[in-house]
């Protein structure tokens, strides 16, 4: 059973991540003109990524009408990055991710098999939506994780818990059709200056609806 617990916008997963760290530039304070003919923007183009600003972790603009389908796709990964690892099962790691956020979850999902045993997850999130173009959408999670090794077959722990450890990352995602996918994601150093900050919020118990 999955117990999602909501505070302002949050979720959680494992955190043993290998990912660049970087630094946050300030964001644009430009907020663009308004139409007073559609002042809520129901009929204007969905904007793209703004391709000026370098470092997709640095960019900020968020569409309302996709803000929502980004966060739920973020939470979506999550589930499913859980689900694998728990059983060690390669095939669900392609329906959510892509690029080198694939890889880097297929290579610890083989370490995992190499050393015999599933991970079970613990995530505590708190994130927020930081772009929602119609082209990208980045996501910060400032989360709590601890994991524990797992009998694949039926997500039974092994063994004691790790130590919980604090994560800061950015997620990168980006559309393959109807699917928003994360496809890279990058540690931030300078998450002390941000106002997302470890406050508790949504939590996983690493387990699916099945409780498996």
């Amino acid at each position: 059973m999955v117990v999602l617990l909501f505070a302002m916008s949050s979720q959680v997963i494992s955190a043993q991540e290998d990912q660049p760290v970087q630094t946050l530039n300030p964001p644009s304070t430009d907020s663009g003109s308004i139409d007073p003919n559609d002042p809520f923007g129901f009929n204007k183009p969905y904007p793209v990524a703004d391709q000026s600003i370098a470092n997709w972790w640095d960019r900020r603009t968020i569409d309302w009408r996709l803000q929502a389908l980004v966060r739920d796709s973020y939470i979506d990964v999550w589930k499913v990055r859980t689900r694998a690892l728990q059983r060690l099962d390669d095939s669900l790691l392609p329906t959510v991710m892509a690029g080198d956020a694939l890889q880097r979850q297929m290579d610890r999902l083989q370490q995992l098999r190499s050393q015999g045993h599933g991970e079970l997850l613990t995530v505590q999130h708190n994130y927020e939506v930081w772009e929602a173009v119609a082209d990208e959408g980045v996501v910060y999670d400032a989360f709590l994780s601890k994991s524990h090794d797992a009998d694949p077959r039926n997500s039974k722990a092994l063994g004691p818990d790790s130590a919980p450890e604090w994560n800061y990352i950015a997620y990168r995602l980006q559309p393959f059709g109807d699917t928003w996918k994360v496809v890279d994601s990058v540690s931030i150093d300078n998450h002390d200056q941000l106002p997302v900050q470890p406050n508790g919020g949504q939590s996983d118990s690493g387990q699916d609806d099945a409780g498996n």
